[in-house]
């Protein structure tokens, strides 16, 4: 989320970046991306988590800092990479900032939510 917030302030004209390749591509050769190497890919793997974004509606704005696509809402689920494992805990989040877990049960992945929360999670953070 502070990622995708710092994008759409200083890179995307108030809009998010459209793809986890945006977000990890430098504004400026030879400066930093918005975030690391190991989740600028299409589908990441961190932590035992399998990373999914989705993006929102596309940006009608000119064109972003580092030539990426954007989008005016964006949901990114974060699943468990070994399916049914005891404890296994379900994430999500959106350009609102506030991070779900899934109620259900069992606990599924979540709903992707552009704006507010998504059915059966509640928020953690």
């Amino acid at each position: 989320n502070s990622s995708q917030s710092t994008y759409a302030s200083s890179c995307g004209q108030g809009n998010y970046a459209g793809t986890l390749v945006v977000l990890g591509t430098p504004p400026v050769a030879g400066t930093d991306a918005f975030i690391s190497t190991d989740l600028a890919v299409a589908a990441p793997v961190k932590s035992g988590y399998d990373l999914t974004f989705t993006g929102g509606v596309a940006s009608v704005a000119g064109a972003s800092c580092n030539a990426g696509a954007m989008v005016q809402t964006f949901f990114v689920n974060a699943n468990p990479s070994v399916a049914n494992s005891t404890g296994a805990r379900f994430f999500g989040t959106n350009q609102g900032g506030t991070i779900y877990q899934s109620t259900a049960v069992p606990p599924a992945a979540l709903a992707v939510t552009q704006v507010g929360a998504p059915p059966a999670s509640a928020p953690i953070q």
